[in-house]
């Protein structure tokens, strides 16, 4: 069973991958009855804080979308030493809901669906408004977001979105713009999925090389401790329970090594992707 665990690990992460091309593609929100009533609800309160009529469903959407897509904050890079026991509980016990609670990132995952939150909503403003005179800028916003939405299976391509910004709106200001934001180098959360079924090559994919490096020198490290002291037992054809335990140590820590690696290469991923937006914007004061 060692010797088979980063096989598994990897082969569900392909899989995982694999699936995501014929996931439920998620909706758009259209002909809801509780996100017309929220929408309604939202264009009543926008306008009695701005003191004036209610505003029109296009603006009101666009507002809910930029909500999203602008909540931002910094992402912590350390974690707390209640979530290591957690996931090396989860790893040692392999109990379903403990697993899933230690699995759960927190404010992280709320963070990052936040993007597609924005990309749903943008691309219901750009198809349902089309008329819309804030149809260039959701097309605009759709292309940064579409960076960085993870939910599989959503209809969101950031060339497709500064594309179509480009024919459209010819000769406009953002769409001169939108061309070069399409060269802007970015990274994909399913690509650093990938690349973390080596611990550390997520980050190394995202940019961070040093941190990169140190997490599959302790991959390297955990393998070596779960395998090492079976090898001996094999050899010498006799059960020993402190090679046992080691053995055994040595999986849990591979375990944990590839849970925090997957979720720190997301977070690498993020701040790649708006470190280059920002960059972007500040070499171009006049977009919005």
């Amino acid at each position: 069973m060692v010797r088979t665990v980063p096989g598994r690990l990897a082969a569900s992460c392909l899989l995982a991958y694999l699936c995501s091309a014929c996931a439920t593609t998620a909706p758009l929100l259209r002909d809801d009855p509780r996100f017309a009533e929220g929408q309604r609800r939202l264009r009543a309160t926008a306008g009695r804080i701005a003191g004036g009529s209610e505003l029109a469903a296009d603006e009101a959407l666009f507002i809910q979308a930029e909500a999203f897509y602008d909540y931002r904050f910094e992402l912590k890079r350390t974690r707390s030493p209640g979530s290591y026991l957690a996931q090396t509980v989860a790893a040692f016990t392999d109990f379903a809901p403990l697993t899933v609670l230690a699995a759960s990132q927190g404010l992280f995952d709320l963070r990052l669906r936040a993007y597609d939150g924005a990309a749903q909503l943008f691309t219901a403003l750009a198809s349902d408004h089309p008329g819309s005179r804030l149809r260039p800028l959701a097309l605009y916003r759709l292309g940064w977001a579409c960076r960085s939405t993870s939910q599989d299976g959503f209809p969101c391509s950031s060339r497709a979105s500064f594309g179509a910004l480009g024919r459209e709106y010819a000769g406009s200001r953002l769409a001169a713009r939108a061309s070069l934001a399409e060269r802007v180098p970015s990274r994909s959360l399913d690509r650093a999925t990938l690349w973390s079924i080596l611990p550390g090559a997520g980050q190394i994919y995202a940019g961070e090389v040093w941190n990169g490096t140190a997490r599959l020198s302790v991959g390297a490290a955990f393998g070596a401790l779960a395998l090492v002291p079976v090898v001996g037992m094999v050899r010498a054809r006799r059960f020993g329970w402190i090679p046992t335990a080691l053995s055994l140590a040595g999986v849990v820590g591979l375990q944990v090594t590839y849970t925090t690696s997957y979720q720190d290469a997301q977070r690498a991923v993020l701040d790649f992707n708006e470190a280059q937006e920002a960059a972007f914007e500040a070499a171009h004061p006049e977009l919005p």
